[in-house]
């Protein structure tokens, strides 16, 4: 999954451009500072179960941020592994994002899918439900970023109204 995280980075480094989770897209395209290279060298599968050959589920998002006269590029990638509910400790550590430059939106990105785990602990189900459903709120609401800038917990209380006393 690590790998797969480093090759999206690089590649929407690259392109400044959304990733919609085309992993062929990283084997077949050329790194643009070396070409005589692809983002990624094959495909890579769960451990658990690499015989079926079930691909990762890759969301990136890309948001140019105008700071003043500057564009900040912020890049944040979720690597969903296709069997989380069998196997709800797949998921890739806050740690290993912390060592790895990320931007702004990265980090909101890990801390709050560091939450979800936390609060979802061995519920694979769960798990993979409220990641699909934090996936949809960043491709779905172009306000996503603002809002979770403005308040750390805004995406986090539409994934769990209960804990933030919220009422529907």
């Amino acid at each position: 999954m690590k790998q797969i995280w480093v090759a999206t980075t690089d590649y929407m480094r690259d392109t400044n451009a959304d990733f919609n989770g085309d992993l062929s897209l990283l084997i077949k395209t050329p790194k643009k500072d070396d070409p005589k290279n692809t983002y990624l060298s094959s495909n890579l599968y769960c451990p658990e179960t690499s015989h079926q050959k079930k691909e990762y589920l890759v969301y990136g998002k890309y948001i140019a941020e105008q700071i003043g006269t500057e564009i900040k590029h912020n890049y944040g990638i979720i690597i969903l592994c296709p069997n989380l509910a069998q196997y709800p400790k797949h998921i890739i550590e806050k740690g290993f994002y912390e060592n790895m430059e990320p931007t702004q939106l990265q980090n909101y990105m890990s801390e709050d899918i560091d939450y979800i785990d936390s609060e979802t602990g061995l519920n694979g189900a769960k798990k993979v439900e409220l990641i699909n459903k934090y996936i949809e709120i960043w491709k779905t609401d172009p306000d996503a970023f603002a809002k979770r800038k403005a308040n750390t917990t805004a995406l986090r209380a539409i994934l769990f109204p209960e804990k933030f006393g919220i009422t529907e």
